[in-house]
C-alpha cells in the first residue's frame, strides 16, 4: 500500500523524518507530497520547492529510506475539489495526516490515518523559524544535513528568515 504524506517541510525537522519512518513501517512506500510548492521566498515558505526536495531526499538517502519513498510537489490551490484533483493524479491508497483541511478534501474517497507525531509542540517548522528569527538554537530539531543546508542559505543571504515571529499556538 502506498501512503499519501502532505506537508510544507519549511524546512525538513526531525518530526518530519520521524513521522515517515513510522508511515514507513506500516506501509510499502510512501508519496510525500510537498505542499505549496508554487510559493518560496515568503515569510511562513522561505525555501523554494526544489530546496525543499533536495532537504528531504539528503536526510532520507542518509537515512536509507530513500528508496520507499516518492516526492512530489503540490501547488497551493484555493479551491479544495480542485486541490484534491491535483493530488489524486498520484496513486495512493491511505492519506496519513493529521491536517483537518487536508482530512476533509480527502477523506471522502480515501481512508484517513493518523501520523505518529513526535512532541509535535517541540518538533513544528514554524516554532524553528521563530528560533531562527531569534537568533536561538535550533541545531537539535533538524537532521544535521538540514541545519547545514539552511545555515548555507542564510550565511549567502539566498534565504531570509527574520523580522517579527510567526504566530502559531505556542508563539
Amino acid at each position: 500500500m502506498i501512503a499519501l504524506f502532505v506537508g510544507r517541510f519549511q524546512p525538513f525537522h526531525l518530526g518530519h523524518l520521524h513521522a515517515i519512518k513510522k508511515i514507513l513501517e506500516k506501509y510499502d512506500n510512501i508519496l510525500i507530497a510537498i505542499g505549496s510548492a508554487n510559493a518560496s521566498r515568503q515569510r511562513s515558505n522561505p525555501f523554494s520547492f526544489d530546496e525543499r526536495k533536495k532537504m528531504a531526499e539528503v536526510v532520507l538517502k542518509e537515512e536509507n529510506i530513500f528508496e520507499g519513498c516518492k516526492i512530489v510537489g503540490l501547488p497551493d490551490i484555493p479551491d479544495d475539489k480542485k486541490w484534491a484533483e491535483e493530488i489524486e493524479k498520484y496513486d495512493f491508497d491511505v492519506v496519513v495526516t493529521g491536517n483537518d483541511w487536508t482530512k476533509k478534501c480527502l477523506e471522502k474517497d480515501y481512508k484517513i490515518a493518523a501520523p505518529d507525531f513526535l512532541e509535535p509542540e517541540k518538533y513544528n517548522a514554524t516554532r524553528i523559524r521563530n528560533i531562527i528569527r531569534l537568533r536561538g538554537e535550533w541545531k537539535h530539531l533538524v537532521p544535521e544535513e538540514v541545519y547545514e543546508f539552511v545555515t548555507k542559505k542564510l550565511k549567502s543571504g539566498e534565504v531570509k528568515i527574520d523580522g517579527v515571529v510567526e504566530k502559531t499556538a505556542d508563539w
